[in-house]
């Protein structure tokens, strides 16, 4: 009888030990979620300037920033070839070859803004886009967040990252916009036969859309951008 008792003693301990495990896990997973919610709440909360207007769409600092972090290695790998620049401090605002890092950097993140919002607002045009803000976004993620931590939370299957970041959930709602568009244009002008024909047909629409973009910036708001 002893050893069956001893047998009975380490089960138990065993399963507590893993039942302790399972819920450090799961306090970890609503940390995290928290954290994140937390940051969404007050990134929503501030008041932002506006760095830019493009076709009528607002970009404020908020969104200029997301945007100015996605080129930064780019901007410095191309620094480092051109001219063997080093990244260290001051980098960014020295003048090497008479190019300036930031104002390089600047200038690719507006570009990269044209595309997106002229995407956005073609979307917007065809319904498929309530609000191409960036408030609107931030309240969006949020309540992504919210959703994806009730469902760790029920122990349910999620997909993707446990909590988006905000350049995360920009890039991957701005990815499923092209083949909604194309979706619509199909429906207007087709039916394509050949799909390669209604990728050109798009292309062709945010060519046209790109070369007739009006752009107003604000300088001063522009300016005081500095790379994080």
């Amino acid at each position: 009888m002893k050893p069956v008792k001893h047998g009975k003693r380490v089960w138990t301990i065993a399963m507590l030990l893993t039942l302790a495990g399972v819920s450090s896990v799961l306090w970890l997973r609503e940390e995290q979620a928290d954290a994140a919610n937390q940051q969404s709440r007050q990134v929503v909360s501030q008041e932002a300037k506006t760095v830019a207007v493009i076709n009528g769409a607002v970009v404020d600092e908020r969104e200029f920033q997301l945007f100015l972090q996605s080129v930064k290695a780019q901007v410095a790998s191309y620094f480092q070839t051109t001219y063997k620049a080093e990244v260290s401090q001051g980098f960014w605002t020295e003048a090497y070859g008479g190019e300036v890092p930031l104002v390089k950097a600047k200038q690719l993140a507006l570009d990269k803004l044209k595309e997106v919002k002229v995407k956005q607002l073609m979307a917007q045009k065809r319904g498929l886009l309530k609000d191409p803000g960036y408030p609107a976004f931030l309240e969006a993620l949020t309540k992504e967040n919210q959703r994806r931590k009730e469902a760790l939370r029920q122990q349910l299957v999620i997909y993707g990252p446990q909590q988006y970041d905000a350049w995360g959930y920009y890039t991957y709602l701005v990815s499923n916009l092209d083949p909604r568009i194309k979706d619509t244009i199909n429906e207007a002008e087709g039916p394509f036969a050949d799909r390669k024909l209604l990728d050109e047909r798009y292309a062709l629409l945010v060519k046209q859309e790109l070369e007739s973009v009006k752009v107003v910036v604000d300088e001063p708001s522009l300016a005081r951008i500095m790379m994080q």
